[in-house]
């Protein structure tokens, strides 16, 4: 894998369209910190009808406290 970068990949157990074993071979290709959230019961383009927001936000505040314990940015080069 090239992705060198902060990874949050949302995926939904009830996807038609991408198979959620895509999403799993994606999170264990990407590198630390990485973040898989299943939403079982979520489709392909539901998943804010399935608290997305509030992943997203909880992942972002956990980004921006390692970022800050270490001192260096977990985002870019």
């Amino acid at each position: 894998s090239g992705v060198r970068a902060t990874v949050l990949i949302l995926h939904g157990g009830d996807d038609k369209v991408i198979n959620v074993e895509q999403g799993r071979l994606l999170h264990e290709a990407a590198v630390e910190p990485r973040r898989l959230h299943l939403f079982e019961q979520g489709r392909h383009s539901d998943l804010y009808e399935h608290a997305a927001a509030e992943v997203i936000e909880a992942f972002l505040d956990e980004m921006w406290d390692i970022s800050h314990a270490h001192k260096a940015p977990l985002f870019g080069p």
